[in-house]
């Protein structure tokens, strides 16, 4: 392992883009306020046409903020000993869409969902208020980002879960919140808690 001397980001190119695809990038820069720089979250709600344009400052301010979070997280647990477990958040659900979907969904996309279902999941954990699951809806849907998914797709997602990487002696673990800026990680929870939290964010 060899940890980086800069990281480059040329907002020019990300000018390049459709809009629809920075907004699905906008998912995992969401995803560092949540766990980690609530400013992010504020910037967003503050004015999202600003947030997501990469000409105005705002952006850039968001990009650095996206980009300090992960930088912190992963210089302290390089190898992942378990803190950079929380840059997970909302990827356990959130790749078993992708795998449903066949990869034709944009990551980002299917990562909104994921954060939706583990803010429900804090909720039932009894950590997360209903005020932060609330902004979570907040700010994904100030993104144009989705936040449900088929109630009848339960069954196989739970079996792609199931075989994820981030499941420990066939124990499914997931990044949740206590609060904003607040993550930990749960685990052991019963089939029948995350279906009820499925079914919170189901269509």
């Amino acid at each position: 392992f060899y940890a980086p001397h800069a990281v480059i980001c040329d907002l020019e190119l990300l000018d390049t883009l459709p809009k629809n695809e920075i907004l699905a990038g906008f998912a995992e820069v969401a995803k560092c306020g949540f766990i980690a720089e609530p400013e992010i979250l504020d910037l967003i709600e503050a004015d999202t046409a600003r947030a997501t344009d990469p000409t105005t400052a705002e952006f850039r301010r968001l990009i650095e903020l996206a980009i300090g979070v992960k930088a912190r997280v992963v210089s302290e647990d390089f190898k992942e000993g378990g803190l950079r477990e929380i840059l997970n958040y909302g990827h356990t659900l959130g790749h078993a869409i992708e795998h449903a979907e066949r990869y034709q969904w944009r990551h980002g996309v299917a990562i909104s969902i994921g954060m939706m279902y583990a803010a429900e999941l804090g909720r039932m954990a009894g950590s997360l208020s209903d005020a932060a699951v609330e902004r979570h809806r907040t700010v994904l849907s100030l993104l144009g980002l989705p936040l449900a998914y088929p109630l009848g797709r339960w069954p196989g997602l739970l079996a792609t879960m199931q075989r994820d990487k981030k499941a420990r002696a066939g124990m499914l673990r997931f990044i949740v919140l206590d609060d904003i800026a607040k993550p930990r990680v749960l685990a052991g929870v019963d089939e029948s808690v995350l279906q009820f939290a499925y079914q919170e964010i189901a269509n």
